[in-house]
C-alpha cells in the first residue's frame, strides 16, 4: 500500500487497489523510520476476533529516495507458533548435526591417532635396539607412506648393524694375527736371551718392528675409516718376502719343535 494507506496490491482478492486500510498498529513515529528506508514490526495485538497477531512492515523507496510504497505482513499466532516449533526443529537438528560431526570428529581422530601411536611404539622399540620390530599399517594415505618409511629404515638399521658387527669380527681378526705373530716373536726372544743366543736377534727383532708397524698401520686406517690399502705393483725379491715369512713362523715353529727350511728358485 501506499503512504497514505490505499491498497496497490493484496493477498486477499476481496481488498480492491486503491481501497484504504486501517493499520492502528502502523504509528506516526513508524511512518517517519519508514520514511528513512527502515523497516519496523509492531508488537503483539489483540484483532478483532481476540486472536493475537503482530505485524511487520517494510519501505520501497524510489530512486530520489521517496517513499513509494509499504509492504505489510501480518501473521497470526498460530503462524508464529508454526515458525517458533520450525524454529525448535532447526535447534534440535543442528545440534543432532553438531554431535554426529562431533562422533565422526572422533572416529576419524582415532583412527589417525591409533596408526600413529602404533608407529611411535615401533620406533621406541628401534630405538632401545630390537631392529626386527615392524609396523603393521597397511593403509594408502600419508600414514600408511610413514609406516612403510619406518618399516625400510628399520631393515636398513638391521642390516647396517649386522655389517657392523661382521666389520667388528674382521677387525677382531686382523689384529689378533699381528699380536699373536708379536706374542710368539717376544717368546722366541725371550727364549735366545735366556739362552745366552744373540746371533738371531736382529731378525727376531726386524720381523718384530714389521708386525707392529702392520698393527700400527692397520689400527690408524680403521679409526680413519680409510679406503682399503691401493694394491702397488712392483718387483720385490722372493728371497726376502720367504725370509720375512719364516721369521714370523720361526716362533711357532721351535714351540712345536718343527724345524724350517728354506728353498728357494734363482729364477724367481
Amino acid at each position: 500500500f501506499r503512504p497514505d494507506r490505499t491498497a496497490l496490491l493484496d493477498a486477499d482478492p476481496a481488498i480492491r487497489i486503491g481501497s484504504t486500510y486501517d493499520v492502528p498498529q502502523l504509528s506516526p513515529q513508524d511512518d517517519r523510520t519508514l520514511g528513512l528506508g527502515v523497516a519496523v514490526r509492531s508488537v503483539g495485538y489483540a484483532a478483532s476476533g481476540g486472536e493475537l497477531r503482530m505485524s511487520a512492515f517494510a519501505p520501497i523507496n524510489s530512486e530520489d529516495g521517496r517513499l513509494y510504497a509499504i509492504v505489510g505482513v501480518e501473521g497470526s499466532s498460530r503462524e508464529l507458533q508454526i515458525v517458533e516449533q520450525m524454529r525448535d526443529r532447526l535447534y534440535w537438528i543442528a545440534a543432532g548435526c553438531a554431535v554426529a560431526a562431533m562422533l565422526v570428529a572422533l572416529l576419524v581422530a582415532r583412527s589417525i591417532t591409533g596408526p600413529i601411536r602404533h608407529i611411535a611404539a615401533v620406533a621406541g622399540r628401534l630405538g632401545g635396539g630390537d631392529y626386527s620390530a615392524r609396523t603393521l599399517v597397511s593403509t594408502r594415505d600419508e600414514v600408511g607412506q610413514l609406516a612403510q618409511s619406518i618399516n625400510h629404515m628399520a631393515q636398513q638399521v638391521r642390516d647396517r648393524d649386522a655389517a657392523l658387527k661382521e666389520m667388528a669380527a674382521s677387525v677382531a681378526h686382523e689384529i689378533r694375527n699381528p699380536l699373536n705373530s708379536i706374542q710368539l716373536l717376544l717368546a722366541l726372544l725371550s727364549q735366545d736371551i735366556a739362552a745366552g743366543r744373540t746371533q738371531d736377534h736382529e731378525n727376531t727383532l726386524r720381523t718384530l718392528r714389521y708386525e707392529i708397524g702392520k698393527l700400527n698401520r692397520f689400527v690408524d686406517e680403521f679409526l680413519t675409516y680409510s679406503r682399503p690399502m691401493t694394491l702397488i705393483e712392483d718387483d720385490v725379491e722372493a728371497e726376502m718376502i720367504v725370509s720375512a715369512v719364516l721369521d714370523m713362523a720361526a716362533g711357532e715353529a721351535a714351540q712345536h719343535q718343527v724345524e724350517l727350511q728354506r728353498e728357494i728358485t734363482i729364477d724367481l
